[in-house]
């Protein structure tokens, strides 16, 4: 993609070649294009690049992305290549814009294979990374299965960038203003107990090391129970309105977990209508 100035989200672009600019601007996969000159995947771009995969592209200079002025978050670029020049992941960003990122596996015919003729990024993983900056790491960020079970990077419908358990990138960003509503390529809410803290993690996927979801909710003799996946250190609030729309929240309950699972019973058998919300306190 070429002098993109519109939010292009939720695409796989791949396989594209030019002489320039051959993959924006959330949520995509850029896979696999190649530039004869400069920016396989994005270039001169501006806006918000969030959440990619920018993947096994390939250009002279700036594999990944070249020269573009954005604010990239939570992108990994990984095993692109600079075939001619410098920055076969990205070549031309600037800080503060470039944060929360996963750099890896990007090589160059020249110097700098992840970045080049960059400022600092803040809260990144990148390879081989000796130039400071807040928050940066250079340790392996521990994908999933980045070729897939095939071993195949070009065939990219198995490949997992996602982070294992014991990944250094979890709980390990910046959170921003956007998250809080955010989400991450996968459509999982953007900032996620994955670690140990509510602390966003980098790359372009929140670990869900605990998927906390209510499993049952039925009728007892008491009254009403609801069954939820717990964890055995948290506590909760539980909270229930008869409408979505006109009602205000109004608070139940407060308990510890029971372990790997936690069930409380609401007496009120009135009630012919009522939604819970249960938190984590």
């Amino acid at each position: 993609m070429y002098l993109c100035d519109a939010a292009v989200q939720n695409n796989v672009i791949a396989g594209n070649s030019a002489s320039e600019g051959g993959g924006l601007v959330e949520g995509n996969l850029i896979v696999g294009n190649s530039a004869v000159y400069s920016g396989g995947g994005l270039c001169y771009c501006d806006g918000t690049i969030r959440n990619n995969l920018i993947i096994g592209n390939s250009a002279g200079e700036g594999g990944g992305l070249y020269d573009s002025y954005p604010m990239l978050q939570n992108n990994v670029i990984a095993f692109n290549s600079a075939t001619e020049g410098n920055g076969g992941g990205m070549s031309g960003f600037w800080a503060p814009y470039v944060s929360n990122c996963i750099l890896w596996g990007n090589t160059a015919a020249g110097y700098f294979p992840q970045l080049d003729d960059s400022g600092v990024p803040t809260y990144c993983c990148i390879q081989d990374w000796t130039g400071g900056g807040e928050g940066n790491i250079s340790s392996d960020p521990g994908f999933v299965d980045p070729d897939g079970p095939d071993e195949d990077l070009s065939t990219y419908a198995d490949n997992d960038f996602r982070l294992l358990s014991g990944s250094p990138c979890i709980d390990a960003g910046k959170n921003q203003d956007w998250m809080a509503w955010g989400f991450d390529m996968a459509g999982n809410p953007r900032i996620a107990f994955g670690g140990a803290s509510l602390t966003v993690d980098m790359g372009a996927y929140e670990f869900r090391g605990f998927v906390f979801e209510v499993v049952r909710v039925k009728k007892v003799a008491g009254g009403t129970e609801v069954l939820w996946a717990s964890r055995p250190a948290d506590s909760y609030v539980i909270c229930s309105c008869a409408d979505l729309v006109g009602s205000q929240w109004q608070e139940e309950a407060r308990l510890s977990s029971q372990g790997g699972a936690t069930a409380w019973t609401d007496p009120d058998n009135a009630s012919r209508r009522k939604f819970y919300k249960i938190e984590i306190e």
